[in-house]
């Protein structure tokens, strides 16, 4: 059939300024496998091995395709299948008022048939429609890592996930429908590890920070991790966890303490002094007493060398039972930013082997080495090299891909913390961008991609410079940043991104020379000088923040007063003028919280709320009439207004203290 030039052109034109990674790979790509045809009367159509993609009349099989679609409330349809484009306008055009669908997600498998749309429907409204999403050719092993830093960047497509429906196409299916069902369960997957990492108990978040409270003297009267930032720039890192395999290969790490910065967590930390092995630093984050049974017992001067590189969310005792040197290292929580105290923020997941691997991340280390980082059931269903006196292990056993085995056994704890390893280790080899195509693409065909970019006469010059530039980033990215992370667990589960070896192959390769890691350690940490300003700073600090959380707490009352005041309002039938007086006077409290007193309410409060927050929105995101909505906001005034009175009583005490000189 004829296809039209313009269409194409104006198509890719749009592209190229929203999507230049997905731009850059259609450019390269050659339509193989399907023919575009055209029956008289009808739409522009593909054929595959001879047959039709759409079959009858378009407006009526779009009419089937969605007839028993009966959900009411579809604010995220996720197009399984993109076709020739012609669902996704059906559904805008005739069925998103009735869904109020507020947001559109298209996964399509092939660029192939996506090329063919582009020559034959006028897609630009759709891709410049900010609240519209392509995922294009996105290789399932890359869909998690792109999906999950979609999510942590689009928090109103977040929000929505309860209202987030999957929209299989019948044609799409056909011919992909392995891809498409593995997409949703990793799309669905990405959004509940999004949600997760936001916590997911306001009292365990309220232990963190009456623990930060606690521990200010020793956060102001130690460095952090910050004087450290990129010291140990091109030089191996090991970190030794305690999966069941570390016993097999930990007798090597005795002759590495010159040629690599040993980064144990807290965990293995008594396994390897008892072995004869002295890390150079030993990571903790957990919330737990028992944590101090990691730490206490030790001799100043066996564990004078060796830094306790701990966020201090710990027990305030854990730090008291350490008789070792120790970093502060800042999780990425707001509430480390009110102290402002700076000693460093990390943007650590959720395991003390995450929290190495971001520690290592942050002081330059290349290559990062994993030790008995198993994340997977040993022999005899062996969870570690070591006794532990709590276990981070989840519900449900899942099989999952081996480093040595096709399927090893985890369970659903250590899998959500490979998950987190997956994100950080595509972080750091520099490959965590919106979008994946430009991965997949040759070098030398982007050379020769950007020759003929810079030849061509009718390219509009903002599009070329966009284009460009991308891939001039890219080309440097991949010069620049050959970062390996090498995981020599002998056993367990494979972590996506890594490079498999045993440890003494990587010992050969990359271990061979001496650059004494203690002596950078103590070299920068001897710039620290502990600022008697920063406690004075933090009591006025206090002041304020003691003044706003009381009227915080006023807000809530009065927002939860006007509910109560219009609840049987509410609940009949109301004129659009009268709903929205009711809305300005229900929602002008939280308004006030989240605007005047958005530094408390953010910095200081959001940590504790944030997961039942983030609940509260999310089912508000469910419901389809604004007056249920605002029928909720009672929860939401309660939740806010109990969880600063607790947090007003933990800064007063923390005040008592802190103006008592407490050491």
């Amino acid at each position: 059939m004829q296809t039209n030039p313009e269409i194409f052109k104006r198509n890719m034109k749009a592209l190229q300024a929203r999507y230049p990674d997905l731009a850059l790979m259609l450019s390269l790509i050659k339509v193989e496998h399907y023919q575009l045809a055209q029956q008289p009367g009808c739409v522009p159509n593909v054929m595959i091995n001879g047959a039709f993609y759409y079959v009858g009349n378009m407006h009526k099989y779009c009419e089937e395709q969605f007839k028993g679609f009966d959900l009411d409330n579809v604010k995220v349809p996720v197009f399984c299948g993109f076709g020739l484009g012609y669902e996704v306008v059906y559904w805008l055009q005739s069925l998103a008022k009735a869904h109020q669908t507020q947001s559109v997600i298209v996964i399509e498998k092939d660029p192939e048939m996506f090329m063919c749309a582009l020559n034959v429907t006028d897609l630009t409204s759709l891709i410049n429609n900010p609240k519209i999403h392509f995922f294009v050719g996105v290789p399932l092993d890359q869909l998690y890592t792109v999906l999950r830093t979609f999510y942590q960047k689009n928090m109103p497509e977040l929000l929505m996930c309860g209202a987030t429906h999957p929209v299989f196409l019948y044609p799409s299916m056909k011919i992909g429908k392995e891809y498409y069902l593995h997409a949703m369960q990793i799309l669905f997957e990405a959004i509940y590890h999004c949600i997760q990492n936001f916590g997911n108990c306001p009292e365990d978040s309220l232990i963190g920070l009456e623990n930060m409270l606690d521990n200010v003297s020793e956060i102001a009267n130690n460095p952090g991790i910050n004087l450290l930032y990129d010291k140990f720039k091109g030089r191996p890192a090991v970190i030794v966890a305690t999966g069941p395999s570390l016993k097999k290969n930990m007798h090597l790490l005795k002759d590495l303490y010159g040629k690599a910065l040993i980064i144990s967590v807290d965990a293995s930390f008594k396994f390897l002094m008892a072995n004869g092995i002295k890390p150079h630093m030993v990571t903790s984050l957990e919330r737990e007493h028992e944590v101090q049974q990691f730490f206490d017992g030790f001799d100043p001067d066996e564990v004078k060398d060796v830094y306790m590189t701990a966020c201090p969310v710990l027990f305030n005792h854990v730090y008291q039972s350490y008789t070792g040197p120790q970093i502060i290292v800042y999780r990425n929580f707001d509430h480390f930013k009110w102290l402002e105290i700076d000693r460093g923020i990390l943007d650590v997941k959720l395991s003390s082997s995450n929290m190495a691997f971001k520690v290592a991340e942050a002081l330059g280390c290349d290559p990062i080495i994993l030790v008995g980082q198993d994340l997977a059931y040993g022999e005899n269903d062996e969870t570690h090299a070591t006794e532990v006196p709590f276990s981070s292990e989840g519900e449900g056993i899942v099989y999952i891909k081996g480093n040595y085995a096709d399927k090893v056994k985890t369970n659903s704890g250590w899998y959500n913390f490979l998950k987190a390893y997956e994100m950080d280790i595509a972080q750091y080899c520099g490959k965590l961008h919106r979008n994946a195509n430009i991965y997949n693409i040759p070098k030398p065909a982007l050379f020769a991609l950007k020759d003929s970019i810079t030849s061509q006469r009718d390219m509009p010059e903002e599009v070329k410079k966009i284009l460009l530039s991308r891939i001039d980033a890219y080309l440097a990215e991949a010069s620049a940043n050959n970062k390996r992370v090498i995981n020599c667990t002998e056993g367990g589960a494979y972590i996506p991104g890594t490079q498999i070896a045993t440890l003494c192959e990587t010992i050969g390769e990359c271990m061979t020379e001496e650059f004494h890691p203690l002596e950078i350690i103590r070299d920068n940490l001897a710039q620290f000088n502990s600022v008697a300003d920063d406690i004075e700073r933090l009591k006025s600090i206090i002041e304020k923040t003691e003044t706003e959380v009381r009227e915080i707490i006023n807000l809530c009352v009065k927002g939860a007063e006007a509910c109560k005041r219009h609840k049987e309002e509410l609940e009949s039938s109301l004129t659009p003028e009268r709903l929205a007086e009711i809305r300005q006077e229900i929602i002008t409290p939280r308004m006030e919280i989240q605007g005047k007193y958005v530094g408390t309410f953010q910095k200081f409060l959001m940590h504790v709320a944030q997961s039942a927050h983030l609940s509260f929105e999310m089912r508000a995101a469910m419901l389809s009439e604004p007056a249920q909505i605002l029928l909720q906001f009672p929860e939401w005034y309660a939740l806010v207004g109990d969880i600063s009175e607790i947090c007003l009583q933990s800064l007063q005490q923390a005040k008592e203290k802190i103006y008592a000189g407490k050491k």
